[in-house]
């Protein structure tokens, strides 16, 4: 292939551009959506995590504005491109890869305008008109006034709706301009709208096992320990609901809520951790209690092995029971408890047993939740059959808030005592299994990219006009 051709081969093909001018070797997905955002109006990218969107849309964009010479509809018919992200930090995340693929190739960056291009103020201007902006998409922005030929929004799900649709896609009307987003599930937002059918968007997936260069072992840690709804959303591109449950029902009636499991006493040599919901007047209060299975010197299960309960109980009754039963199960320092409803009075008459009184705000919930989710999913936890216990995990519910936090409740007129003390047991459990086994894992260096290929080689000693670089495209 002759230098020419060559060229020619790159402008028509944003695939072999990427390769062979700025060193990447794209995915098929990757390459997709370079080519809906080259031929659609409207395209939208949803990528598992850590999976190239921030690079393909970086290499397209600078494509785009080296070989495009179609008359846009802006002031000075010139190709005008606009980067949206949450803050302006993110949306420097596709400028600075521009940045190290210009810097990187001699050739692309005799094509840059330095006296107009404006590296740490965001703006990239090429010699023949076009540029690129980075702009923040915060509600403190101003973004209207602005009239791009081209709007790219990285992370498209944390943008809010209001500047959505009130500020980003109103500034794109004057020029009719092509509009490109990409993100990662999180919620039923626009950017889930997007999915619906006739939404008139071309949308491209990429999921975890769609990305060839995904890192197996930073990807194995993560299954293991994200709960299996967060892994869904985050790699393999699963918009969850707002609303829902905090433990999946199949998963608790098929694997963890195991027949036959029965009371039992404490076995000499055998560890155990607890959970304490301490009720109010009309809660229960309730006591959950695990033994550990070790393999291989590890912690490898956990088996709920006493289920304790006290209703409308003389405090000082309880406490002793319960104090009793952790004497019984050598449960000194193993138990956490649900502080939340009672005083410090029945904090310090628990306090010569070692509990460890937790307050659960909901951060702490859904820190716990969490930390139950991955024993569960990881095979690591057994429940008794116990309808109560059965009845309140199954509708123990998870809700989002605007800011993207999860709150965690029992439903109206029900309660969530067994839960509770599960989630406090399972808090303390974890600490067993924290540690583990720890994966290391690499990440990509986007600024030891290199050019491949003789003919790339070739390109770069050409003598370039510095008035006129276009003139061998």
């Amino acid at each position: 292939m002759k230098v020419k051709q060559f060229i020619k081969k790159c402008s028509k093909d944003v695939g072999f551009f990427s390769k062979h001018m700025c060193g990447k070797d794209m995915s098929k997905k990757q390459i997709k959506l370079q080519v809906a955002a080259s031929t659609k109006p409207h395209s939208a990218a949803i990528f598992s995590r850590q999976s190239g969107k921030s690079t393909a849309l970086a290499i397209w964009c600078l494509w785009m504005c080296l070989f495009d010479n179609k008359k846009w509809k802006t002031d000075d018919r010139k190709l005008h491109m606009h980067i949206y992200a949450p803050i302006e930090d993110q949306a420097h995340i596709i400028f600075g890869k521009v940045k190290t693929f210009v810097r990187a190739n001699p050739v692309i960056e005799a094509f840059i305008d330095e006296k107009e291009t404006k590296w740490k103020g965001g703006i990239v201007a090429f010699r023949n008109g076009h540029t690129i902006q980075a702009r923040s998409a915060s509600e403190q922005a101003h973004i209207r006034g602005h009239s791009p030929a081209i709007i790219v929004i990285d992370e498209s799900q944390d943008i809010t709706e209001k500047t959505y649709w009130q500020d980003i896609l109103p500034s794109g009307a004057a020029t009719g301009a092509r509009i490109v987003e990409a993100g990662t599930p999180k919620g039923r937002n626009h950017f889930y709208r997007h999915t619906l059918p006739r939404s008139g968007v071309e949308v491209v997936y990429q999921k975890h096992e769609e990305c060839p260069f995904m890192d197996l072992a930073y990807l194995e840690h993560m299954r293991r320990n994200m709960p299996k709804a967060d892994f869904d959303q985050e790699f393999n591109c699963v918009f969850q609901t707002d609303i829902g449950m905090a433990f999946e029902y199949h998963m608790l009636t098929e694997k963890i809520i195991k027949e036959g499991l029965m009371q039992e006493d404490y076995i000499q040599d055998t560890e155990y951790y607890g959970g304490l919901d301490l009720g109010k007047h009309e809660d229960a209060t309730v006591l959950s209690i695990f033994k550990v299975i070790f393999r291989n010197g590890k912690a490898s299960k956990f088996v709920q092995v006493a289920i304790f309960e006290w209703l409308n109980r003389d405090w000082d009754e309880v406490i002793m029971e319960i104090g009793s039963i952790i004497e019984r199960y050598h449960l000194t320092g193993r138990v956490f408890a649900d502080r939340l409803n009672v005083g410090d009075v029945v904090i310090d008459m628990l306090k010569p047993y070692g509990v460890m009184p937790i307050v659960p705000s909901q951060p702490v919930k859904q820190d716990a939740v969490n930390k139950l989710n991955i024993l569960m999913e990881n095979g690591k936890l057994e429940l008794m059959e116990h309808e109560i216990q059965m009845g309140q995990m199954v509708n123990y519910e998870r809700k989002k808030t605007p800011s993207g936090k999860y709150t965690f409740h029992h439903p109206d007129g029900e309660h969530d005592d067994y839960v509770s003390a599960n989630l406090m047991a399972g808090m303390a459990m974890y600490e067993e299994v924290e540690a583990g086994d720890i994966i290391y894992y690499g990440g990509e260096d986007l600024e030891s990219v290199t050019v491949e290929s003789n003919l790339t080689d070739k390109i770069t000693q050409l003598p370039l006009d510095e008035h006129k670089p276009y003139d061998i495209l």
